[in-house]
């Protein structure tokens, strides 16, 4: 599926730039978002043993490094951009509630912490991986 996504790419980021122009409403989100779909597609295509839900267990992660430094650093690196992009979504999400408007009990709430749940799911695993391969780094 991502090889096959990887062709829309440039309809993403020219989506994502649409919307960022937008400063209210689902704009920005969807900005914020489209930009997480195309870092999470690039991740997975650098780094193919790692499967869509990002469960792996210490030994995956260890090939998936190659046992070389360089490789596990360059991996960290990769993480730390990837959860950089959750977190982006997560703040986008939480800044664009308006207790006026949209709380989390009203439809259009629901609407924009909807992703957050693969949002806590995902950055549970990359903080888990990062810090395993700082502690490998670190050795």
């Amino acid at each position: 599926v991502i090889k096959d996504s990887m062709r829309n790419r440039a309809d993403l980021a020219d989506m994502s730039r649409m919307w960022g122009h937008l400063s209210e409403g689902y704009g920005k989100l969807c900005s914020i978002y489209l930009k997480l779909l195309i870092t999470k597609m690039e991740f997975h295509i650098k780094n193919p043993r790692f499967p869509g839900n990002l469960q792996m267990s210490n030994r995956q992660l260890d090939e998936a490094g190659e046992n070389d430094v360089n490789n596990f650093f360059q991996l960290t690196v990769e993480m730390f951009d990837y959860l950089e992009c959750e977190l982006n979504l997560f703040l986008g999400v939480f800044n664009s509630l308006d207790m006026s408007r949209s709380v989390s009990v009203t439809a259009a709430g629901q609407c924009r912490l909807a992703p957050l749940i693969q949002v806590i799911l995902d950055c549970s695993h990359l903080y888990d991986y990062t810090v395993k391969l700082l502690f490998k780094l670190h050795s």
